[in-house]
């Protein structure tokens, strides 16, 4: 095997991302763009005249979406999302948390990664604490590999030929304050989400995607288990 590359990331931050991909948004395309550029073309096209056809792409990738751009686009959201959907599984949302450095993409949010997959990251913080190895199943197939060295955390998924290094101190606090936002997302999201839903129990299935932080929920009272 190659010896990855090192890289060191000096200005990392970590933004929860959702992946904005309409079901239907091929549908009436013989031949879908293979461009970025094109893609989100595409995007913006299928989802006029909704206001969250506006929305800014986190840049060097396709349909991610920093969350706090859609705070004020939510019942769009709600509305893409809850487009034929039958069971609580069908409400799985894609994205996750995206290593940005220098307000570009660099890595944590590949295909198959999903929202409920953040809960992965947040828990490495303590084992990383204590000096642990630690393997981040963030998508089903390609799970990050991460351990302390020294006063960094490395990060590295196998398939890729880069290992990333930071500061420990700085992933810990980007995790949380991803986590944080997250957690609002959340609370704003699942109520509007719920409502769009016509499947049984809807609140239930608008909670799929955060059915692992159900403390969040409890705290205003509003989740009946």
């Amino acid at each position: 095997m190659t010896t990855p590359k090192f890289c060191q990331l000096k200005t990392a931050t970590v933004l929860p991302v959702l992946r904005v991909e309409p079901l239907y948004m091929f549908d009436d395309v013989d031949k879908g763009p293979r461009t970025r550029e094109g893609i989100q073309n595409l995007f913006r096209q299928v989802v006029s005249p909704q206001k969250v056809a506006s929305v800014n792409f986190l840049p060097e990738t396709d349909l991610l979406v920093p969350i706090h751009s859609l705070l004020d686009h939510l019942d769009d959201l709600a509305e893409i999302f809850s487009y034929d959907v039958h069971a609580p599984t069908e409400t799985e949302l894609s994205g996750g948390y995206a290593f940005v450095e220098n307000d570009v993409y660099v890595f944590g949010v590949e295909d198959g990664a999903t929202i409920s997959d953040t809960i992965e990251w947040e828990l490495s913080i303590e084992q990383l604490s204590k000096n642990q190895h630690v393997e981040i199943r963030h998508s089903c197939n390609y799970p990050f590999e991460a351990w302390r060295r020294d006063e960094q955390v490395v990060l590295w998924n196998k398939r890729d030929a880069v290992q990333y290094a930071m500061p420990f101190k700085d992933y810990r606090a980007e995790i949380r304050k991803a986590t944080q936002a997250l957690k609002e997302f959340a609370k704003a999201f699942v109520p509007i989400y719920a409502a769009k839903l016509n499947v049984p129990d809807p609140y239930e299935a608008a909670m799929w995607n955060f059915s692992k932080h159900r403390p969040w929920f409890e705290e205003q009272g509003v989740l009946v288990v």
